[in-house]
């Protein structure tokens, strides 16, 4: 063989396994003879079949060999591993054992036994020189003190007090779970050893993930981001001082998620990215033997590890998945210094998308020629309403392009609706989803109070353009947020009002659910609040909380306990309202019983006042325009006249009297709206006068 021959480097990984293959082939056949040697002839006939007889192994051996071969020599084994070690340096990539050896921190003792484990995984023929060699037929298994008296393994001078540290449990093999001990009452020297699975797939090529992991990882290889990220300053830091080499030091970024800046940090450093199904792992009982397999891949892969809404974790997990995995890892939580945890990670505030950056994300990911037929500046419109991530905008996008394959003659209306729905999935309990087919039209209000309506819509369509386009954002401490206070007796409309203003917004509206917001735990009710707020400004939805006086009320005077921490949570309600950057609206009975501070803070306060005759006419005609079959003698001016009602009454008594008139097989009559007038009267404790209810009151039930 020339010189140019020998430096000829491997074309593939299975020419190199071949190789290697062939040498442990050769060293076993050595062990062998000297193992005789030691052994002398014995008579074993009472002993057929319990053991592999000379003729048996010599078999083997020789078809082990991929070449014939003369036996094997000192000689012949070290001229056959001088060539493998001149090829592989000859070899432009690395090749798996090295990369292996690099990854996970193996010296050249490790190596050479995972290369012999790994003959034992491709060829069992091997399993039976291992039973020869420890004359007994049922142990067709490598064991430490096999590997111990081993000759001639690739530079290595292996003896028992090597192979202990070599198998010790810090050491990178059982580290990092390359190999496994069986049998553990058996001696050290004596146990069996097994290559791991996902450790056999990666020295032959195969790009598996371990089935160890199964469920709790995704695999993104050169992930690309669905638009360029808003980017702090420390990120851009962290590529400019950080070779794609050197190890990253573990980061925890804090604000809105989906926002794709772990898949821009992977590109940018040239890395494939892990990313974590956090919630799997949280609630999985091995999560601690979980987190040893998670950072073995990640160092197999050389990848950069995410764990989205790291705050799903335990404060225990979040420390020993520090521990565990101690570089390359981005740690991902929406609010700041609130996981102790997690301190020893470089803090990172992301800024949220902007109207811009979600404008680019939506030209990126919309199909063009769906895009040609919609109205101008549709675009800009979704970027301005619609405050998703460029995640959520891909997703969407994907959907509708879904869609349009079934239904192409969806528009605009329908990409809307999506977007609401999108917008709505993060929200919590605590939250009530409410629909929004109000109009305008059924909105029986005063002209000045319509006007204020009109004035919250307009602000909340604008404020963030005049904030960030206008520069008009650096006038304020922190960004505004806009929150109404809907005043009025119940029933008057308050709750239509919401759903109008949402619906003319296009967006969802939620009402809160106090009974599952306030706690009588200390601090609890403070937990769901934040959740609340931080999930509405994420999906930005309408807030509407009903009957406010109950979390915004007065502020009392301390007497014990529990007053001062009825305090706590007033004051730290109001400084949430001020800082949350979308619509909430509040309902109260009474003005006065909402807390000064908050008063100060609000910037509609809108009336609703008991309805007039007139008002009360408008109402009972506007509700009486559905399908249900009514009588051409209504006298509605009567009615709207006589019975002082809010809305909520009169469609409480409209439903009332469609019951009855459908027990009678009838139209809806007065007769038949007077009974239930009667009834919604007698609830609210009025008294039935004659004088009340004039010619119609000979047809009340009795």
């Amino acid at each position: 063989m020339t010189q140019h021959e020998q430096l000829a480097g491997y074309q593939n990984d299975l020419d190199y396994l071949t190789d290697v293959l062939e040498l442990i082939t050769l060293q076993m056949e050595q062990a062998v003879a000297q193992f005789r040697a030691v052994r002398g002839d014995h008579n074993r006939e009472g002993f057929l079949g319990l053991f592999l007889n000379d003729e048996d192994i010599n078999r083997t051996l020789t078809q082990l060999k991929t070449v014939e071969r003369p036996p094997a020599t000192p000689q012949s084994i070290r001229h056959l591993r001088q060539n493998i070690i001149l090829k592989t340096r000859a070899t432009a990539r690395k090749l798996p054992p090295q990369a292996l050896a690099e990854s996970l921190g193996l010296g050249q003792q490790e190596s050479d036994l995972v290369l012999y484990l790994l003959a034992g995984e491709t060829d069992p023929r091997f399993n039976r020189v291992w039973a020869f060699l420890q004359d007994d037929v049922q142990r067709r298994y490598l064991t430490p003190g096999l590997v111990a008296h081993l000759s001639d393994l690739p530079q290595s001078n292996h003896t028992a007090v090597n192979i202990r540290a070599m198998l010790s449990a810090e050491a990178p093999l059982l580290e990092h779970k390359v190999i496994s001990m069986g049998e553990p009452n058996r001696p050290l020297l004596e146990r069996p050893l097994k290559l791991d699975d996902r450790i056999v797939d990666f020295l032959l090529g195969r790009d598996t993930v371990d089935r160890e992991l199964s469920g709790l990882l995704e695999v993104l290889p050169y992930p690309q981001p669905r638009v360029r990220p808003p980017l702090p300053e420390a990120l851009h830091s962290v590529i400019r001082h950080l070779k794609s080499s050197q190890p990253m030091p573990p980061l925890h970024l804090t604000g809105e998620p989906g926002q794709d800046h772990e898949l821009w940090l992977a590109r940018k450093r040239g890395q494939n990215l892990l990313r974590l199904r956090t919630a799997e792992l949280a609630r999985n009982p091995d999560w601690r033997e979980k987190l040893i397999y998670l950072r073995r891949e990640q160092l197999l892969r050389g990848s950069l590890l995410s764990v989205p809404t790291a705050e799903q974790l335990s404060g225990e997990q979040q420390s020993s998945l520090l521990q565990t995995i101690s570089d390359n890892l981005v740690l991902q939580t929406e609010n700041p210094g609130a996981f102790p945890a997690i301190s020893s990670a470089v803090e990172i505030a992301l800024p949220s998308a902007t109207p811009g950056i979600r404008e680019l994300a939506w030209q990126q990911h919309l199909p063009d020629y769906w895009v040609a037929h919609q109205y101008d500046g549709m675009i800009r419109d979704l970027a301005l309403t619609y405050r998703l991530t460029p995640a959520r905008i891909a997703d969407v996008s994907q959907r509708l392009g879904n869609s349009l394959r079934l239904d192409p003659t969806m528009g605009a209306l329908d990409l809307k609706a999506m977007c609401k729905a999108a917008a709505a999935e993060t929200m919590s309990s605590g939250a009530q989803r409410m629909k929004c087919g109000q109009t305008w039209e059924q909105l029986v209000l005063p002209s000045a109070s319509k006007k204020l309506l009109e004035e919250l819509i307009l602000r909340a369509s604008y404020q963030q353009q005049v904030l960030q386009n206008w520069g008009m954002e650096q006038l304020f401490d922190q960004q505004p947020g806009l929150s109404a206070l809907f005043v009025g007796p119940s029933g008057t409309g308050k709750t239509l009002a919401a759903g109008v203003i949402a619906r003319s917004l296009g967006l969802e509206l939620f009402r809160i659910d106090l009974a599952t917001v306030v706690s009588k735990y200390i601090g609890e009710t403070e937990k769901n609040l934040q959740r609340i707020f931080d999930n509405a400004t994420r999906a930005d939805v309408v807030l509407f909380f009903d009957e406010a006086d109950a979390l915004f009320g007065k502020r009392s005077e301390v007497k014990d306990a529990h007053d001062r921490y009825a305090n706590i949570e007033t004051s730290y309600l109001l400084q949430k309202i001020e800082a949350h950057t979308g619509v909430c609206i509040l309902a109260s009975n009474l003005a006065q019983n909402i807390d000064e501070a908050f008063m100060r803070r609000i910037q509609v306060v809108v009336d609703f006042p008991l309805p007039g005759p007139k008002e009360r006419e408008t109402i009972w005609r506007q509700l009486l325009t559905t399908s249900a079959p009514t009588r051409e003698n209504l006298d509605l001016p009567f009615l709207g006249h006589q019975f002082e009602l809010t809305g909520a009454n009169i469609k409480s008594i409209l439903l009332l009297a469609g019951c009855y008139a459908a027990g009678e097989q009838q139209p809806i009559g007065m007769d038949h709206l007077v009974q239930a007038i009667a009834r919604e009267y007698s609830k609210l404790g009025k008294p039935l006068t004659k004088t009340l209810f004039g010619p119609y009151y000979s047809r009340l039930r009795q």
